[in-house]
């Protein structure tokens, strides 16, 4: 493998963990410290807070979907995938206009190597629209790239910087995929 393909393969998995958490209630109410514990995955101690807001706050049909995405991004983070997957269907379930669960579900149908079951997502993040849709491009690039549809990847990741002209994140990852490509003759 050339020193560009390791550095496209890096790019992937790098990029392919960020999820988005859900904006939800303001104050110190359960939901908001579930919130913050989405943003900093790596402690477990979010998935209480989570929990206490989906028994005992009263939320918004909107917050308690962003609730469960944010939980179900704390049990991805942590490798509890089933659980992350559920959450995030939970919260489409409630909510299904909701983009960022359908982003937050298809990564971790990303990280359990489902391809097909992500890009569906990814295709729904899409239509269901949003402030975050250049991630939702962005992701469904790197699963075409996963599944070695080059092609499929450029043309995503170039919509993805429509939408994000500066993100030097996608340039760099469509420069290193048409290297990848032309080294390999695609």
């Amino acid at each position: 493998m050339s020193t560009k393909q390791h550095f496209f393969s890096a790019l992937l998995l790098m990029t392919s963990v960020s999820c988005l958490a859900a904006g939800t209630t303001l104050g110190q109410t359960n939901a908001q410290r579930c919130f913050e514990e989405s943003r900093y995955v790596l402690s477990m101690q979010g998935i209480n807070y989570c929990a206490d807001a989906i028994r005992q706050d009263e939320l918004s049909k909107r917050d308690l979907a962003a609730t469960y995405s944010n939980r179900g991004i704390i049990y991805a983070a942590n490798g509890k995938y089933e659980r992350a997957l559920s959450d995030h269907s939970q919260a489409i379930k409630l909510k299904p206009d909701l983009g960022q669960a359908y982003i937050n579900r298809a990564n971790a149908y990303f990280h359990t190597l489902n391809y097909k079951k992500a890009l569906a997502d990814y295709n729904l993040a899409i239509e269901a629209g949003g402030s975050k849709i250049h991630i939702a491009y962005f992701n469904r690039g790197l699963t075409f790239a996963k599944m070695k549809r080059i092609d499929e990847a450029l043309q995503s990741l170039g919509i993805a910087l429509e939408f994000a002209p500066g993100s030097r994140r996608i340039k760099l990852t469509i420069e290193s995929l048409e290297e990848v490509k032309n080294e390999n003759n695609i």
